[in-house]
């Protein structure tokens, strides 16, 4: 028998550090991935390849910190990574599948943070995995978040004991839904807002824990047996099949999930992405004045269409939550809390809106250079 070993990641919501430790796994093995199941895997690639592909979807920028990471186009100021797909249960544990274009690469490869200047950016890396999240469960509620980048995990999958700083989880960061919806072919629309996380997480607990079957990452961090319980049926299982060019994953003769998984070397870039799509040379024009100013309408409406439904929800959780016993003062407590966590939400999207229309009126479009400043999460 093969010798498995389980990733423990202790997260805490409340703390900023994280350790993460590797020891022999507890109980019955999980299956192992069939390795002669698949087809024959794409060939080596290096990160050029990201760059190539990803640019028709986003704006690759050069960040100190962490190199050229990739910011997606024309996304609302409230998305957030991991929303627009759904789950599925395969030999890797949960995998996400994306309904966007780009999401064969940035939910599989790589990590993601959250930047005060460009919002949410990705961060490439070169081990495939069903999904880089942390995940949190109870109160009948499951939610998961982007995990932050480290150098800990590299292509052959060597992992030994680190320690993970884990404070760039914010609590606007993840993707909460109830557990009968955990399931659901499209999740999004079930998603809570993200004014409500900041009760949330406290009803919730970290269940993150990934296990490494025959060198790859399993993401079994959510019971699948209790999930069913949950929905009231069984959750398919499917097997996953490589793809020989990007798609997105599609089901594909019963219970095979098609996915590109490309391998990715360690070798240099044949091409960065400022030489891929020069400066100053994307579809984006530099904004105009109207523009500007229907952009900024158009955000404020929002944010009033948000605050009316954030108290319109309040209004009728409270009566439900009094008939489970829950008093007036802590009901009080959670809309003061989710009434902070609004203006902070407004606060953040004003201020990437003035930033986007601030780099526009300056033509910079393309791949380009950030400020050479120390890096600060929101």
């Amino acid at each position: 028998m093969r010798q498995i070993r389980w990733i423990a990641l202790a997260l805490l919501a409340s703390t900023s550090a994280l350790f993460v430790h590797v020891a022999p796994a507890n109980g019955q093995p999980l299956p192992p991935p069939g390795a002669g199941s698949f087809m024959a895997r794409p060939p080596m690639m290096d990160m050029s390849f990201f760059y190539e592909s990803l640019a028709p979807y986003g704006e690759w920028i050069h960040m100190p910190q962490f190199g050229w990471v990739w910011s997606p186009y024309n996304m609302q100021y409230d998305w957030r990574p991991y929303q627009d797909g759904y789950w599925v249960w395969t030999e890797y544990g949960w995998t996400w599948v994306s309904n966007e274009p780009f999401g064969w690469a940035v939910y599989h490869y790589g990590r993601w943070i959250f930047d005060r200047y460009y919002g949410w950016v990705w961060v490439p890396g070169r081990v495939w995995g069903p999904a880089w999240v942390a995940w949190r469960q109870g109160a009948g509620w499951v939610g998961w978040a982007p995990l932050p980048p480290d150098d800990t995990i590299h292509a052959n999958v060597r992992i030994g004991p680190f320690h993970l700083r884990f404070d760039t989880i914010r609590n606007y960061h993840w993707n909460f839904v109830e557990e009968r919806r955990f399931c659901e072919g499209n999740i999004r629309p079930y998603i809570a807002r993200s004014v409500r996380n900041v009760n949330i997480v406290h009803q919730t607990r970290n269940v993150t824990n990934y296990n490494i079957v025959n060198n790859t990452i399993v993401n079994n961090n959510i019971n699948i047996v209790n999930i069913e319980k949950r929905i009231g049926r069984s959750v398919p299982r499917y097997s996953i099949r490589d793809a020989a060019a990007p798609d997105r994953a599609r089901v594909v003769q019963g219970n095979a999930l098609q996915i590109y998984r490309p391998r990715l070397s360690d070798a240099k870039p044949r091409r960065t992405p400022d030489q891929i799509i020069p400066r100053g040379t994307s579809a984006r024009g530099v904004i105009s004045n109207d523009r500007v100013q229907e952009d900024r309408t158009a955000l404020q409406r929002r944010i009033e269409r948000e605050q009316e439904a954030l108290r319109n929800r309040q209004l009728r959780e409270a009566e439900r939550y009094r008939k489970k016993g829950v008093s007036d003062d802590e009901l009080k407590r959670r809309a003061e809390r989710e009434k902070q966590a609004f203006d902070e939400q407004e606060k953040r999207q004003r201020r990437l809106l003035e930033k986007q229309i601030e780099r526009e009126q300056k033509g910079e479009r393309g791949p380009s250079k950030s400020k050479d400043r120390k890096y600060k999460n929101d």
